[in-house]
């Protein structure tokens, strides 16, 4: 009886689980899943040299399906905000990558392989932030980098007596990242290259060329999300897809 060698150095082969392959590429678990939803990798255990030739061949020749030249094309990748311009010869798409509560533009044509090799670079470096394994529930990457306990206690119960005696600090405050920037804070955001009076004749002119912002009494709030859409319709080359 004759032996398929190649079928038996599979069987022989380790075969690694999801949280074993994570590991390897450096992502999260999380991460991993995601990308096998969309086809990226094979829902079930995979060997190690298959992982190893998958992440060459996406580095080398990007992702296996078309780049998109119209929204109507658009297939959905894990932690991508994608972002559509007009040009002179039609809609230009941005695929940055965008893993909360991070963001990061990567000035690459979307699904080419330099993409895709950034975009395991950003999730890499997010692994190493907020640690390799995926958040339960809801939890926020900045409570689960804290180490706050999540198991739930029965509370003791204390006389009114020893309630005044043993004074508890309350727990810190664990605070998000902002969602308004002041003029102050978007000058230093862009290196003090644009003037907090070049900002305000943005805000007087008619037509503004500048970002949104809101204006509560005298005060002056540019939402981070206008100030990031901004700066992508600012983003020079302007790669063609």
């Amino acid at each position: 009886m004759s032996v398929d060698t190649d079928k038996l150095d599979f069987l022989l082969e380790e075969q690694l689980a999801a949280s074993e392959a994570a590991q390897q590429c450096g992502i999260r678990i999380e991460t991993l899943r995601a990308l096998q939803k969309v086809g990226v990798f094979s829902t079930t255990n995979v060997p190690r040299s298959q992982l190893q030739r998958t992440l060459t061949e996406l580095f080398a020749k990007g992702l296996p399906w078309p780049t998109p030249t119209r929204k109507s094309q658009w297939r959905p990748f894990p932690f991508v905000q994608a972002v559509w311009t007009k040009t002179e010869g039609g809609m230009r798409l941005h695929a940055r990558w965008r893993h909360y509560p991070e963001a990061k533009s990567i000035r690459h044509p979307f699904g080419s392989g330099p993409w895709v090799e950034t975009w395991f670079a950003s999730e890499r470096s997010y692994a190493q932030r907020y640690g390799a394994v995926s958040r339960p529930g809801n939890q926020s990457p900045i409570a689960a980098q804290s180490g706050a306990n999540t198991n739930l206690t029965t509370p003791k119960l204390v006389t009114r007596d020893e309630a005044s005696l043993t004074k508890q600090k309350a727990p810190p405050i664990l605070l998000s990242p902002p969602i308004f920037l002041t003029p102050e804070e978007l000058c230093e955001r862009w290196r003090g290259r644009v003037a907090i009076e070049t900002l305000s004749n943005w805000r007087a002119a008619e037509n503004s060329s500048g970002p949104a912002f809101l204006k509560i009494g005298r005060a002056i709030l540019y939402p981070v999300e206008e100030v990031m859409a901004f700066e992508e319709q600012h983003l020079f080359p302007r790669f063609k897809s």
